[in-house]
């Protein structure tokens, strides 16, 4: 069932990490149980040798060791829904997971940024995750710290952040890149990364600095909408390096394939593990998406062109607009 209905859920960015989730926690244990047992499934089904404790265990302490982030909410939210923090760490890193020899099936997502006629820049996205249970477990997350807070529509039991918006400044989109090499615990994950950039950067300007230049776990997409003209760009990303596309007669998409040369040879890896179609279904979305939104546009309009064919999928689980310039915000999800 499709609802726009959302439960809002606050943070307190100025209380302890281990305080942060317990409202969460007692208000969504149930969902946040779920969707756990289900990505545990997931895991199972690629390998039984996933659902390894011993597994979890060393994963987990090379990710301290490598001072991984936002450990002490990790050890919260475990608590909470009864699962071990090494669990609880494996299940925030599955983006991160994905990347490690095809162990599990690539995440979807197709983004886009339109300048329309009665909003200016809006953002859209649909996420793709190949776990259905993320419908009912879908939040909107305001972070609070004194006067500052921006929002997140994200689920319950992730700590990062998959899309977020910092009213009248900027909103900002993760979509699943093909890998380049496997993902190394010291640097930071994608969700991990974009959510210190939504608590610390308070232009478009310096988020997109430090999305293009902060190493990185492994590679991404970053969609970034700001609210002046000209403010929007997609950042391809690796490890390292980046490649910056800006918006071109008033509209920019992105799916899961690099269009910069740059990187054009990466999308190989799509199809590397004998599923093929996957470049090219990436691809197919991006034009349709791109013929959708052709054409004078209200932000409504823009929302509604996330119902194309394809661009709307079987493992669509959320879709959202963000208007940072007046912080106007529209999500969807199927529960």
């Amino acid at each position: 069932m499709y609802t726009e209905d959302l439960p809002l859920r606050v943070i307190d960015l100025g209380s302890k990490e281990k305080d942060r989730w317990k409202h969460v926690v007692e208000q969504d244990y149930k969902s946040m149980r779920a969707l756990a047992k289900q990505a545990m499934q997931e895991l199972k089904s690629v390998s039984p040798l996933l659902l390894s404790p011993t597994l979890h265990l060393i994963f987990r302490t090379a990710y301290e060791l490598c001072g991984g982030m936002f450990l002490g909410e990790l050890k919260s939210l475990a608590r909470g829904m009864n699962i071990s923090a090494s669990l609880a760490t494996v299940l925030n890193c599955t983006y991160e997971l994905s990347h490690v020899g095809g162990a599990m099936r690539s995440f979807g997502c197709t983004a886009a940024i339109k300048k329309t006629k009665d909003c200016g820049l809006v953002l859209v996205r649909n996420l793709d995750w190949p776990l259905s249970k993320i419908g009912k477990a879908t939040r909107i997350f305001k972070f609070v710290d004194r006067s500052r807070h921006f929002l997140s529509v994200g689920v319950a039991g992730y700590v990062g952040v998959l899309s977020g918006m910092l009213p009248g400044k900027y909103a900002v989109t993760i979509n699943w890149a093909p890998p380049y090499r496997l993902p190394s615990m010291k640097k930071p994950g994608a969700s991990f990364l974009l959510r210190k950039v939504l608590e610390e950067c308070n232009s478009y300007k310096e988020a997109v600095r430090v999305l293009s230049t902060c190493p990185m776990s492994t590679s991404a997409f970053f969609t970034v909408c700001g609210v002046k003209s000209g403010e929007a760009c997609v950042i391809e990303r690796t490890q390292t390096d980046a490649a910056v596309r800006k918006i071109h007669h008033g509209q920019l998409v992105q799916a899961n394939h690099f269009v910069s040369s740059k990187y054009q040879h990466l999308n190989a890896a799509l199809d590397d593990d004998g599923d093929s179609g996957v470049l090219e279904f990436s691809q197919e979305r991006a034009g349709l998406l791109e013929k959708r939104l052709t054409g004078e546009k209200t932000f409504r309009q823009t929302f509604n062109a996330l119902d194309e064919d394809w661009v709307l999928n079987g493992d669509t689980t959320q879709q959202m607009a963000f208007c940072p310039k007046t912080g106007e915000m529209k999500v969807g999800r199927w529960t």
